[in-house]
């Protein structure tokens, strides 16, 4: 409880940040059911959560895009009282005079924290990952419109973690996409087109190349990463905010190799849902594989969303977290879970 103590101490010590709108203020008192539910800012300066190794940051992202908040409503909380809530807003996209996220894959916006200094997983690490994620508002539509070379790949996405590479490639990104229903090799039984919690993974081995018969592994050379989908929503699941009112919990299991001794291991609400075995990473792209952990919302290709279903659609979008923990043991991550 003392390691608790103080991070809340710090949240608040550091908590000079961007006021909260009214409209944030709205999609909170919606999600809480609590017209007195108490929101804190979170911090722009370096901060810990307990179990975690690094200092996490958000200063190479202090823009207005979005806002960073801590609720605290037991009601509303997958475990304990408090958890995140992570709100980006196209709108405030407003860097304009150079390329920046607001031009990047069709749009871009976002609000995260980064793992600081050193890397989160490297060659050889296991890492365990627990989380619960709701996806609150202006998140689960569904398929946007073909872009103008009417190729159809770029369906908004909203991540709610990724560990990212130096070089730009990413060992996983974890969000809500949309599922097209079909040619996704993982699944084990066919399901209907719809929005889903999923996971990609950039650099891992996706196949063989016919003609040399050498094993293809992601990055710039190959692109075809493999989707996992954790969970898919029916209509019915689907409010009027294109959020959800359930909490999904979500364990990650890595083992992280170049090699065929890699794997990932995914289980969903405490039931394993799918895996992947091979190297998760491509040694030619970063010799040891190392990747830090960026958690938050980042939404990408805003623009066809906003095409297809206006830009209120584009608007607030909002991701929950709560009893974030990581471990290089199931035991150490569960015992870092916040009370």
């Amino acid at each position: 409880m003392k390691k608790l103590y103080y991070f809340f101490l710090l949240l608040i010590l550091h908590s000079k940040v961007y006021a909260l709108d009214n409209e944030i203020k709205d999609i909170v008192k919606n999600l809480t059911k609590n017209q007195n539910v108490e929101i804190k800012n979170l911090p722009l300066e370096n901060f810990r959560i307990p179990g975690f190794p690094f200092n996490l940051d958000r200063k190479s992202n202090p823009s207005m895009d979005g806002t960073y908040a801590l609720i605290k409503d037991k009601n509303s909380a997958f475990h304990g009282e408090k958890y995140f809530l992570f709100t980006p807003s196209y709108s405030q996209c407003k860097r304009n005079k150079s390329f920046g996220d607001c031009k990047h894959s069709q749009g871009t916006t976002r609000t995260e924290y980064t793992s600081i200094p050193n890397y989160v997983l490297t060659k050889g690490q296991e890492l365990w990952i627990h989380m619960a994620l709701k996806p609150v508002n202006n998140i689960l539509y569904g398929k946007n419109e073909k872009d103008e070379k009417g190729s159809g790949k770029y369906n908004t996405k909203n991540y709610a973690m990724q560990c990212f590479g130096k070089d730009g490639w990413n060992i996983f990104m974890l969000g809500f996409y949309y599922d097209k229903g079909s040619g996704a090799s993982q699944w084990k039984t066919s399901r209907e087109p719809s929005p889903s919690l999923a996971i990609n993974l950039q650099q891992a081995r996706t196949g063989y190349d016919l003609k040399t018969g050498e094993e293809l592994l992601g990055g710039p050379k190959h692109t075809n990463h493999p989707n996992f989908y954790l969970k898919n929503y029916s209509l019915n699941e689907i409010n009027n905010n294109f959020g959800s009112d359930q909490w999904t919990k979500v364990v990650i299991h890595i083992k992280h190799e170049d090699n065929s001794d890699g794997f990932f291991k995914f289980y969903v609400n405490d039931e394993f849902i799918d895996e992947y075995k091979g190297p998760t990473f491509n040694p030619k792209l970063r010799k040891n594989g190392g990747c830090s952990i960026k958690f938050g919302h980042v939404s990408t290709k805003i623009k066809p969303r906003i095409k297809t279903f206006g830009k209120k659609s584009a608007e607030k979008m909002a991701i929950a977290i709560d009893a974030l923990a990581f471990g290089r043991t199931e035991d150490e991550m569960l015992k870092n879970i916040l009370d």
